[in-house]
């Protein structure tokens, strides 16, 4: 990731990932996580949202079999989404949450916080699967964005 200009760190509950985006305007960026065409081409997954407080955001992915669920926490065009997940199989109220900001300016970046993780095993085990999917999605959503 080093090539492309992103940088993810952690400090221990929250993952920040920091995109430099300065070729593309903050709408095309948030497109990308509000559009369903442009979200499957990145993340692969569809899109069902409603995007109002409190509104559905849901991913289907097909080729995991699983869905990740949640709702619309904060929805600011085209600065800022806020959306808090799990997957379906967790049966409980979605207890992370991912935010993504978007400051326009001499050097325009998307950034995304994604947590709150704890410290026990299956929280280790969860960040470092969080950790390996931006590792492979952020160089893709690039690539979405570059096209």
């Amino acid at each position: 990731m080093a090539n492309s200009g992103f940088t993810i760190e952690h400090d221990g509950r929250y993952f920040r990932a920091a995109v430099p985006i300065s070729a593309y305007t903050p709408e095309r960026v948030l497109a990308c996580f509000t559009d369903p065409s442009q979200l499957e081409s990145w993340w692969g997954g569809e899109l069902d949202a409603e995007l109002v407080q409190g509104g559905r955001y849901v991913v289907r992915f097909a080729e995991l079999g699983r869905a990740m669920v949640g709702r619309v926490l904060k929805y600011d065009p085209p600065s800022s989404l806020e959306f808090s997940w799990s997957w379906d199989t967790a049966g409980e109220d979605p207890a992370r949450s991912v935010a993504l900001f978007i400051r326009d300016g001499e050097t325009t970046t998307l950034t995304i916080v994604h947590g709150p993780y704890g410290d026990d095993e299956s929280e280790r085990t969860a960040r470092e699967e969080l950790r390996a999917g931006w590792d492979y999605f952020l160089p893709r959503l690039a690539l979405v964005l570059e096209s």
